[in-house]
């Protein structure tokens, strides 16, 4: 499996385009913004998305699901409960803490707890972890845990939003030490990379 790292949008929000070593077809992960970034990665390496994967609805994360979607007709794949931050601009906060409202199309398709997903031969788990925002999730993909906003390095997502909460959160990371094999690779929402024999280590939040 290939991945490609994008940072995007004025929160520089990782954007992860992942795809098969062996074909074209591929998904992106958490689109926050810079549109033609994102494309000219695309068009560079010759790719098909076939989805787009949100980890959760806030602003920073969905800058450019409208312009993918339309440019490439990918479905969009969100939780149900983050569901309508795509075309709420106050749910998805971008009304209150950035100086342009943010909204895209409704998704094409709502995703739930340990849902299973095959796109383009890419296996997709996707675990429930609320508490940052009510919908939030985790992608696991052969090896690596694509953690959005929930867990960073050495660090975990906000929770003092509207729409957050500190105790889901703390279950949430329960979930993860449970639910994450150790020799995962993690990919988080903002920074950089790490292992999650690191957090569960070094992380003050997984003690």
């Amino acid at each position: 499996m290939n991945i490609i790292t994008i940072q995007t949008g004025e929160l520089y929000v990782n954007t992860y385009v992942v795809h098969d070593e062996t074909g074209k077809e591929c998904i992106i992960i958490d689109p926050g913004g810079s549109f033609l970034k994102i494309k000219r990665i695309i068009d560079e390496y010759r790719l098909i998305p076939k989805a787009i994967l949100l980890t959760h609805g806030h602003f920073d994360h969905i800058g450019a699901v409208e312009k993918l979607n339309s440019e490439y007709d990918a479905p969009v794949y969100i939780h149900r409960l983050d569901a309508d931050m795509l075309i709420d601009s106050k749910k998805n906060l971008s009304a209150f803490l950035f100086k342009q409202e943010t909204s895209s199309k409704a998704a094409d398709f709502l995703l739930e707890d340990n849902q299973k997903l095959d796109i383009s031969g890419i296996d997709i788990t996707v675990l429930h972890t609320p508490g940052h925002s009510p919908g939030g999730v985790v992608f696991l993909i052969d090896g690596v845990a694509f953690t959005g906003d929930t867990l960073f390095k050495m660090s975990i997502g906000r929770a003092d939003f509207i729409g957050c909460d500190s105790a889901l959160l703390d279950q949430s990371l329960k979930l993860l030490k449970k639910d994450i094999p150790k020799d995962y690779k993690i990919f988080p929402g903002h920074g950089v990379e790490s292992t999650f024999e690191d957090e569960l280590k070094s992380n003050p939040y997984l003690d």
